[in-house]
């Protein structure tokens, strides 16, 4: 899974099927393949300023657009700090605002994979080490605890001190 395709296409492109703006703000290390993305929508024919792309600095950009009377909807995948910053201010409702903002925050949670005798330890291994480091675990999905089962329970955790 790639998230700098993953992440836009399941919260940024959301408002287009209502005719709504959406606005893309991402993290500086993400810029480039983000920019890359917003150019592929345009030229498979996104309509012209639904989608606007707002690279800039993190926290200076990202509490603007929250906390902006006409934001409607936020959705935002990171830390639980900022994600429950977001959440704060959303919630803040201003004289001009339209309506109460809804808030989608994928704070990363302890996503476990579990194991147990039938599993290939092969597989379970190279899939635990790829879930847990890849994106240096920098990603909602990322493997962050394992539930092994079994017999096979001092094996697998053996092979993943190998593998780790």
């Amino acid at each position: 899974m790639e998230l700098p395709a993953c992440d836009p296409n399941g919260h940024g492109l959301g408002g287009h099927r209502h005719r709504k703006r959406s606005y893309l703000q991402t993290v500086r290390a993400l810029t480039g393949a983000w920019l890359k993305l917003v150019e592929l929508f345009r030229q498979a024919g996104l309509l012209s300023g639904v989608l606007q792309f707002l690279p800039g600095p993190d926290r200076e950009v990202g509490e603007y657009l929250v906390s902006h009377p006409r934001t409607d909807f936020v959705a935002f995948t990171g830390s639980k700090d900022v994600g429950l910053r977001i959440v704060k201010t959303a919630g803040t409702t201003h004289p001009s605002q339209r309506n109460v903002k809804r808030v989608i925050a994928e704070m990363g949670g302890k996503n476990a994979i579990i194991i147990d005798e039938t599993a290939d330890l092969d597989e379970a291994v190279k899939g635990v080490v790829d879930s847990a480091f890849s994106f240096q675990g920098q990603k909602c999905s990322a493997c962050s605890r394992v539930i092994a089962v079994g017999e096979m329970y001092d094996e697998f955790c053996s092979r993943l001190r190998d593998a780790a």
